[in-house]
This record gives C-alpha cells, sequence and structure tokens, in this order.
C-alpha cells in the first residue's frame, strides 16, 4: 500500500516540474487600466441580490422563504 502512494507522490510531483528550457514569456501590462465602457459596475446589493436577472418569480419567492426562515441569519442580526 505504501508503495503505491509513494508512486503516486512522485508522480504528482513530476507533474509539476518545469523543462529546463522554459523560459518565462515577456508579458506587456500598461501602466494603469481603465475601466471598460461595456461592463456595468455592480455595487455590493446588487450582487446580494443576484438572481433577480434570472427574471423568475418562483426563484425570488424560494431565495426569500429561505432569507426569512433561516436561523442562523436571523441570530446573526440580533
Amino acid at each position: 500500500m505504501h508503495k503505491h502512494l509513494r508512486l503516486m507522490f512522485i508522480l504528482l510531483l513530476s507533474g509539476c516540474a518545469v523543462g529546463p528550457d522554459y523560459q518565462a514569456p515577456d508579458l506587456q501590462t500598461p501602466e494603469r487600466f481603465s475601466e471598460s465602457s461595456g461592463v456595468a459596475a455592480f455595487s455590493a446589493t446588487d450582487e446580494a441580490r443576484f438572481w433577480g436577472g434570472f427574471d423568475d418569480p418562483m426563484l425570488a419567492d424560494l431565495i426569500q422563504d429561505v432569507l426569512n426562515d433561516n436561523q442562523d441569519l436571523q441570530v446573526a442580526l440580533a
């Protein structure tokens, strides 16, 4: 059993090895990034209610029921 584990460990480690002729690519990054105009900025409240984007009233009702009946959240908010 230990022989198999040792062999698996050696094979896993050898998969992480990099060949001797590896050269890191030269990446050119801009000095500063600008906000993309195609992506809308979201606030934390938008992310907290992400399911509203599905326009599914059943999903919204289920999530609201879960939030209302979640005792851990009720204790945390108390």
